[in-house]
């Protein structure tokens, strides 16, 4: 939907840390310095509002998965389950689309609803059905990241058998869409655990092409 179609805009941050103009209203507010995220009724944050302080840096997003893969944490205050999770994963690095190999040169670009279509009717069965089941399951999924043996477990494949789903997503996004990023943005974590999760525009696209 173009700006100029909205009736009224809302002004949300994206898995990229980009703002954006959305119909909806954001789901989870967050302080862009500290980097974090939480409910919109958090006290802590409601506190530090009344304050006046925290507005310059409050940010809003659209789901809990687009603020994650924006690398903010949890709020120790109103999301405590979160926020110790968050800690005993161990993530060591940021979440990212870019594909772990691939041609040098690849340009990073948005997966617009017109490209994820394209996915979805691929004659390949590995893109067609199996990516596809991977994609439908993080968009099903809230919040996350959900590890690489959860997900191979919901999928009722083997984690071996995940990791050629991803290697044969990466062929064709390379090959076929010439980008270097998947949908899905990917982190390491504790003892090399890969992490998922379906964020941002990428997710807001599926769902609404799958009708979810």
């Amino acid at each position: 939907m173009a700006p100029a179609e909205l009736s009224r805009a809302y002004t949300l941050l994206g898995a990229d840390r980009r703002p954006y103009l959305s119909g909806l209203p954001g789901t989870f507010g967050g302080h862009r310095s500290q980097r974090l995220y939480g409910r919109l009724d958090c006290t802590s944050a409601l506190r530090a509002i009344d304050r006046g302080g925290y507005v310059r840096d409050r940010v809003f997003f659209a789901d809990e998965a687009t603020a994650i893969a924006a690398d903010y944490r949890p709020c120790h205050t109103c999301l405590r389950e979160e926020f110790t999770a968050w800690k005993e994963r161990g993530i060591t690095g940021d979440f990212t689309d870019r594909t772990p190999s691939g041609p040098e040169g690849l340009p990073e670009l948005p997966w617009s609803e017109a490209d994820l279509a394209e996915l979805a009717v691929d004659h390949r069965e590995s893109i067609r059905l199996h990516a596809a089941d991977l994609l439908d399951l993080l968009a099903a999924l809230e919040g996350g990241p959900h590890s690489h043996a959860e997900v191979a477990e919901r999928l009722g494949r083997s984690q071996l058998e995940l990791r050629d789903t991803f290697r044969s997503l990466s062929r064709v996004v390379h090959a076929d869409h010439g980008r270097a990023n998947w949908p899905v943005h990917w982190a390491t974590g504790r003892g090399r655990t890969y992490w998922y999760v379906l964020a941002g525009q990428s997710r807001a696209h599926w769902r609404r092409l799958r009708s979810m």
